[in-house]
């Protein structure tokens, strides 16, 4: 289990990480003042965080109704 948090932890960092460098090597402008601007990057993030995070969601999902479905089974079978 402490493995599978690590996991997910340097999928979630190196994401954000490749994302946000990702945006400032190609708009290497500088921190911005407009609001617009701000608008725009985080729309950026968000449409390209949201489907990282939405698969790694189905993946824990996945591994928590295996995890239920094996306990279900071992409690059946001492019944």
């Amino acid at each position: 289990m402490n493995r599978i948090r690590k996991t997910i932890g340097m999928i979630i960092a190196v994401s954000i990480v490749l994302t946000v460098g990702a945006y400032f090597l190609i708009f290497n402008q500088g921190i911005s003042h407009s609001t617009q601007d701000w608008a725009n990057f985080g729309g950026y993030i968000g449409g390209i965080l949201a489907p990282v995070f939405t698969v790694l969601n189905i993946v824990v999902f996945i591994r928590l109704t295996s995890a239920i479905d094996k306990s279900d089974e071992k409690r059946k079978n001492k019944e």
